[in-house]
């Protein structure tokens, strides 16, 4: 199907017997049209659309011809979570998707995937990475999201890293 947010290609395919051709007219029924010979034009909202190209001749003859598009509803993607963690730490995404009926999840570290709907992943090393979110609807449309997600050195693993001491008289420093 034709989905909604994705361009669609018009080619114009007039022919006239003698004479010539001097204009066309691309009226694609959500009130935009264009007089370019070959064209494309996107639906922002889904629904049912009838294109009319008109082809005039230079004596003034027009023709029309009139095909029906039936344009889809796209997703939309979109998921939350803490947007950052610790490695060995489970980090659970929120699918707040709209529109969709299945996803694919890339977690951004070379390793992680998944096809649930909220799924948990957990990051084995530090880093920033960015998380993917593919949604495609019953209609073969899709959107993609992106979001950064960083994981952190454990703060208390940091400070026992950067932890030195000395006794000296029975105190310690």
């Amino acid at each position: 199907g034709i989905c909604q947010n994705s361009p669609v290609n018009f080619t114009n395919q007039s022919t006239i017997s003698s004479g010539t051709i001097s204009g066309y007219v691309w009226d694609f029924g959500d009130g935009n049209s264009t007089t370019d010979i070959n064209t494309s034009h996107t639906y922002a909202v889904p629904g049912n659309y009838q294109v009319i190209l008109y082809a005039t001749a230079t004596g003034g003859c027009t023709d029309t011809v009139k095909k029906n598009m039936a344009i889809k509803p796209a997703p939309a993607a979109s998921f939350t979570s803490s947007g950052f963690s610790s490695p060995g730490v489970p980090n659970l995404f929120n699918n707040t998707t709209t529109g969709a009926t299945s996803f694919i999840w890339n977690f951004g570290d070379g390793v992680g995937s998944s096809v649930l709907t909220n799924p948990s992943y957990v990051y084995s090393d530090t880093g920033s990475f960015v998380v993917t979110l593919i949604a495609s609807s019953s209609f073969g449309c899709t959107d993609t999201t992106n979001q950064n997600f960083a994981v952190l050195e454990p703060y208390i693993e940091k400070k026992k890293k950067n932890l030195s001491h000395t006794i000296s008289n029975n105190i310690l420093s």
